[in-house]
């Protein structure tokens, strides 16, 4: 394994300066970019243990609750989010090894999260539809309403 690491380095290929930076950076802008996605599409992982024994308007109630319960979540998030953004915004902070300024990322969060929480008060409000009226406001994620 030495003699492997020292051919590596002598080819001159390094590390790429900043590369847990960019990886963090990267992974959190993908995370937030898809929730809102995968809220309006339903798409989210779903773990159905005994609900397919429920009726269905109860399994439609815990639906509801869950999608309310998500959208409270979001747009707490969004709000400490924001909070962090102001805080590292006053302090000048910077990332450790490219020095970027941290503000920018946490803007792009924000923003991305902004969106989330607005889509996930539209699918609260289409679940809380369906439930009183029958009506789906949402398609699956295969494009079929059900």
């Amino acid at each position: 394994a030495a003699a492997t690491a020292q051919l590596i380095q002598n080819t001159g290929i390094r590390t790429i300066p900043g590369m847990y930076e960019i990886i963090k950076v990267g992974i959190a802008f993908v995370i937030f970019a898809f929730l809102p996605i995968t809220s309006f599409s339903r798409a989210h992982a779903v773990v159905d243990l005994f609900a397919d024994y429920l009726p269905r308007a109860f399994n439609q109630a815990l639906i509801t609750l869950w999608e309310l319960v998500f959208f409270v979540v979001l747009v707490l998030i969004t709000w400490r989010l924001f909070h962090g953004m102001e805080r590292v915004m006053s302090a000048n902070m910077t990332s450790h090894e490219l020095r970027i300024p941290e503000w920018g990322g946490y803007l792009v969060a924000f923003l991305q999260l902004l969106l989330a929480s607005l889509v996930g008060a539209y699918t609260a409000y289409a679940q809380i539809v369906k439930l009183t009226t029958g009506n789906d406001l949402l398609a699956t994620n295969d494009g079929v309403a059900h």
